[in-house]
């Protein structure tokens, strides 16, 4: 306060917003710790403004857009460097999902975290970062999208897929399989969700 001359509420706002900024660690009656700087405080920012936006059609198309590419190009990436562990994981959720077929909520979970998976298999930080904070607003759009008929047959069925190209290490049938799904799951969504004007 003396040295920049400023009130005790400018120092208090300063530091929450440092800590907003996941450069600081404030604990009540401690002081404030610096933190090692990551993506992960302004990507989980991104994630309410994200699913606001997503309740235009404009946002959805948008959305949907980014997220076929995204999800396009890690499927690639993963289908190469894929390991034993990895697809033993993946095999493991494809049966909860199977047993999760007449549970819309307890498969749209498992789904996403099936999508979300992928993105930690390259064990990148910015890649994973991103892929949480897009968790919230992938989770609402799983659960309406799932209400269409023969929505959860049909995921299974496209994860399947998904999962013989990654295991076949073929970046070209993992990336169809991907792009076969995410067109279904934006033609279900659309069915049962009507955009505001």
């Amino acid at each position: 306060m003396a040295e920049f001359g400023v009130g005790r509420s400018s120092i208090r706002e300063a530091l929450t917003m440092l800590a907003r900024m996941g450069l600081i660690e404030v604990r009540p009656g401690q002081r404030a710790k610096v933190r090692k700087p990551t993506v992960k405080p302004i990507l989980g920012a991104m994630s309410e403004t994200m699913k606001i936006y997503m309740g235009s059609k404009e946002g959805y198309q948008e959305l949907s857009e980014f997220r076929n590419l995204f999800e396009c190009m890690i499927v690639r990436e993963v289908s190469k460097r894929i390991k034993k562990e990895q697809l033993i994981w993946m095999e493991n959720s494809i049966k909860e999902q199977e047993q999760a077929v007449d549970d819309i909520k307890m498969f749209a979970e498992l789904d996403v975290a099936f999508h979300r998976y992928l993105s930690e298999c390259l064990n990148n930080t910015l890649l994973e970062s991103f892929s949480e904070s897009m968790t919230d607003w992938l989770l609402d759009q799983r659960k309406k999208s799932l209400q269409a008929p023969n929505q959860l047959q049909n995921a299974l069925l496209d994860h399947k897929s998904i999962y013989a190209g990654l295991k076949k290490h073929d970046p070209d049938k993992a990336e169809k399989a991907m792009r076969e799904h995410l067109y279904r799951v934006e033609q279900a969504y659309s069915s049962v969700v009507s955009f505001k004007k």
